[in-house]
C-alpha cells in the first residue's frame, strides 16, 4: 500500500493509546461501582476523561483514509495487482491497532466502510466454507434432498453466469457419384444458452449467551443447517424454479412440456401403463443408454400397486434390491422435490439430465457474522450467501408425463 493508504506508526499509537486509556476508564467505574466510593462525585471527572481520549482520534480522518483506501482497492485492474494480499493487509492494520475492536465496543455510529471490513474479514467475523468440506455436505444432502445434481451436468465458475455452446440444427449430408459436385452444407447451426447464478440468502440471529454457554458447536451446526436449507432449495428450483431471480426448473421448460406422454384421460396415473410404454421411446435412442426415470414417492408407491389384467404387478421386485428402482430396465431415481400426481401436473420425469440439464455453482457457501445489526438485543446475525444457477440446455433428452386437467 502506498503511504496515503496507509495508517502511519502515529496513527496506531493513537489508536492504541484510546483504546487502552477506554479500558482503564470502564476498569476504574466498575471498581468503583463496586467499592461504592464517590461514584456520583467522579462520573465528572472519568467523562472528561473518556471525552478526551476519543478526541485523540479524528473519526473524520479515519473515514477520510478508509474511503481512500477502499477506492484503491476497488481499482482491480489498475494493474497494481494483488487485491487480496491489499485488503488483508488493511485489515492486519486495524486489528494490531486496535482500532477494529475500538470502533466495535465505543462508537454507536459505526461508518458503512469500516463495517464492511469488519463484517467481511475472515479471521474476525466472515469465512468461506472451505470447498472439500462444502463440496462433502453437499454431495451428502444431494442423495437426501434432491438427486437431480448427482445426473445433471455440473459445472463450477467465478463469474456472473455461464454460456453454453449448443446445436440446433444437424448437419446434412448427400451420396454423389464420379466426379460430381459436392454441395456445401447450410443446414448446420448453432447456438447458445446462458446460466446465470442466483443468490441464495439465509440470516439468522444467535444470542450471546447461545454462543458462548451451549455445550455444542453452534456455528458448525449452523454452517450445516445453512448448506441443507440452501441445498433443498435449489433442487426444488432445479424441478420446478421459475428462472426469474432463481434457476430454471426443467419441468416448466417449454420444450420439454411440449414433449409430454399423457398420463390418461383424469388427473391420475392410469394402470394400464399405456404412458410407460410411450415414455420409454420419448427421447431420441442416443439418450436412452443414461436415462433415468425420477419422481417422488408418493408417485412411486401408486405404480407399485398397479397390475395387468392378470393382477400380475407392473413393477417386480429385484432379487437384490428390497424394492424395485427400474422402470423398463431403466434406473428409478426418488427425488423429494418432484411433483405429486395432480391436475395438469408433471408427476414423473425421464431422459438423460446430463446431456439435458447444467447446474453452475460460483464459489462456494460463504457464511458472515455480522455483530452490528443485532448490537442492541446483544445478539449476532449469521447470514449464508450462496450463488448457483440451473437451466435446460437440450429440451430432447428429457421427455415428462403429464396429468390431465380433471
Amino acid at each position: 500500500m502506498s503511504d496515503e493508504t496507509r495508517f502511519t506508526q502515529e496513527e496506531v499509537d493513537q489508536f492504541r493509546t484510546a483504546l487502552t486509556g477506554v479500558e482503564e476508564v470502564k476498569t476504574h467505574i466498575k471498581d468503583q461501582k463496586a467499592a461504592g466510593e464517590g461514584v456520583a462525585e467522579k462520573q465528572v471527572e472519568l467523562d472528561k476523561r473518556v471525552d478526551d481520549l476519543l478526541e485523540a482520534i479524528d473519526p473524520t480522518d479515519i473515514k477520510e483514509k478508509i474511503a481512500r483506501i477502499e477506492t484503491k482497492l476497488s481499482r482491480k485492474d489498475s494493474g497494481d495487482g494483488g487485491y487480496e494480499e491489499k485488503r488483508a493487509d488493511l485489515s492486519k492494520q486495524m486489528k494490531a491497532s486496535g482500532l477494529a475492536k475500538w470502533y466495535t465496543n465505543n462508537m454507536k455510529a459505526v461508518p458503512e466502510e469500516v463495517k464492511a471490513l469488519l463484517v467481511n474479514d475472515g479471521s474476525s467475523a466472515g469465512f468461506l466454507v472451505p470447498d472439500d468440506y462444502r463440496t462433502e455436505i453437499i454431495e451428502q444432502l444431494a442423495v437426501e434432498l434432491d438427486p437431480i445434481r448427482q445426473y445433471a451436468r455440473v459445472i463450477k465458475t467465478d463469474r456472473n453466469s455461464v454460456t453454453i455452446p449448443t446445436k440446433t440444427a444437424h448437419a446434412a449430408g448427400s451420396w454423389i457419384g464420379e466426379g460430381g459436385t459436392i454441395t456445401a452444407d447450410t443446414t448446420l447451426a448453432f447456438g447458445q444458452v446462458e446460466i446465470p447464478t442466483h443468490k441464495q440468502a439465509i440470516a439468522y440471529d444467535v444470542s450471546r449467551e447461545m454462543l458462548e454457554d451451549s455445550a455444542f458447536d453452534i456455528a458448525s451446526i449452523l454452517m450445516q443447517e445453512f448448506t441443507q436449507e440452501t441445498e433443498s432449495d435449489a433442487g426444488i428450483a432445479f424441478v420446478s424454479g421459475s428462472g426469474s431471480n432463481q434457476p430454471e426448473g426443467f419441468i416448466l421448460n417449454a420444450g420439454i412440456v411440449a414433449n409430454y406422454v399423457a398420463s390418461g384421460t383424469d388427473a391420475s396415473i392410469t394402470s394400464d401403463w399405456a404412458w410407460a410404454q410411450q415414455l420409454m421411446v420419448k427421447i431420441k435412442q442416443n439418450y436412452m443408454q443414461n436415462a433415468i426415470t425420477t419422481m417422488n414417492r408418493t408417485t412411486y408407491g401408486l405404480l407399485l400397486s398397479n397390475a395387468d389384467g392378470e393382477a400380475r404387478p407392473y413393477m417386480l421386485p429385484d432379487a437384490s434390491k428390497s424394492l424395485p428402482l427400474s422402470l423398463y430396465g431403466r434406473p428409478i431415481v426418488l427425488s423429494v422435490t418432484m411433483p405429486d400426481v395432480a391436475s395438469d401436473a408433471e408427476p414423473i420425469a425421464y431422459g438423460d439430465f446430463r446431456q439435458g440439464y447444467c447446474i453452475v455453482d460460483k464459489t462456494g457457501l460463504q457464511v458472515q457474522v455480522d455483530p452490528f445489526t443485532q448490537n442492541m438485543t446483544d445478539k449476532i446475525r449469521y447470514v449464508a450467501i450462496r450463488r448457483v444457477g440451473g437451466a435446460v440446455i437440450n429440451d430432447e433428452a428429457i421427455a415428462v408425463v403429464k396429468c390431465a386437467t380433471s
